[in-house]
């Protein structure tokens, strides 16, 4: 998305009275609520005259990139995920099978004139997004979709980040060194060398591997807010997605083998102990929780 289309200005804030027919589906239920959400006006808003979404685009900092020019931007020093807030004023948006908006966890406002769906996607995260390594998942943020005049086929997903992986079990150290074996030398063992017990020879297993990190919680799924005035002719689907806890880290090897022992005269060595079993694996993350979702519907609002 290029940035000349776009301009900055300063604008008052609005709602309109609104009816919508929404069908709402939960990966996992929670986070119930009654009124309708409330969020700070952000100041800073951009008015753009139209948007086609034919393509995977993303709201960063007040705005919207491709794939291409995302993935730029993460790659710049001053790159953040922490969310931010961005609200736009479109005439008109069309969305294509092929589109979709990702949010990105901010608190995002959109108000639209006349939107056209055709089966296209709005949602916080793209599917299988997961925090780096022993970092929390982001929660979905907030969305508020303002829009006119509707039709077509339209999903959103709010969706939490899944919770990054846990750490990795500890290297085996000396603690962990398996037991040397008994040394077993005399004439004794010279004239009677069944007397040896061979099991006490070598050396012994190492002991278990230190157990790997817990899992980093996921994220919560966001709340939402949508408002049609004029939906007749649009068919919309939204489903909530708690993030998954990360996988608990994986357990660390086991501990070195002990040194084995000797026996009879002629000092004969074994082999050294094998190494110990690795240790348990981390447990896995928390879940996020499945945030509020508020429809408007004949005048008035209702949250679940």
């Amino acid at each position: 998305m290029t940035s000349n289309i776009i301009k900055y200005v300063f604008l008052s804030f609005f709602v309109v009275g609104l009816s919508a027919c929404v069908e709402v589906k939960d990966a996992e239920q929670g986070g119930a609520g009654m009124e309708p959400l409330s969020r700070p006006m952000v100041e800073e808003v951009q008015e753009v005259e139209s948007l086609t979404v034919d393509r995977p685009l993303f709201i960063y900092k007040g705005r919207i990139l491709d794939a291409k020019e995302f993935a730029e931007e993460k790659m710049k020093p001053g790159f953040s995920e922490a969310p931010t807030e961005s609200e736009f004023h479109f005439e008109n948006i069309h969305m294509t099978p092929q589109g979709a908006l990702y949010t990105l966890g901010g608190n995002v406002r959109i108000h639209v004139q006349k939107l056209s769906s055709e089966k296209s996607l709005i949602s916080t995260f793209p599917q299988g997004s997961q925090a780096q390594p022993q970092k929390n998942g982001r929660d979905g943020g907030h969305l508020f979709l303002n829009v006119i005049q509707a039709m077509g086929s339209l999903r959103i997903e709010m969706r939490g980040e899944k919770g990054g992986v846990g750490k990795d079990g500890n290297a085996p150290d000396l603690s962990l060194k398996g037991a040397k074996g008994k040394v077993f030398i005399g004439t004794q063992y010279c004239d009677n060398p069944a007397s040896v017990k061979i099991e006490e020879v070598k050396g012994q297993r190492g002991l278990k591997g230190y157990p790997g990190g817990v899992g980093a919680s996921g994220g919560n799924s966001g709340t939402l807010e949508v408002r049609f005035q004029d939906s007749e002719n649009l068919s919309i689907q939204i489903h909530r997605y708690p993030g998954q806890g990360g996988a608990g880290g994986k357990g660390g090897r086991g501990g070195e083998g002990g040194e084995a022992g000797r026996y009879s005269c002629q000092m004969f060595r074994l082999p050294q102990g094998p190494e110990g079993e690795p240790g348990d694996p981390g447990v896995d993350g928390k879940n996020g929780v499945a945030q509020t979702i508020c429809r408007g519907e004949k005048q008035s609002i209702t949250c679940y």
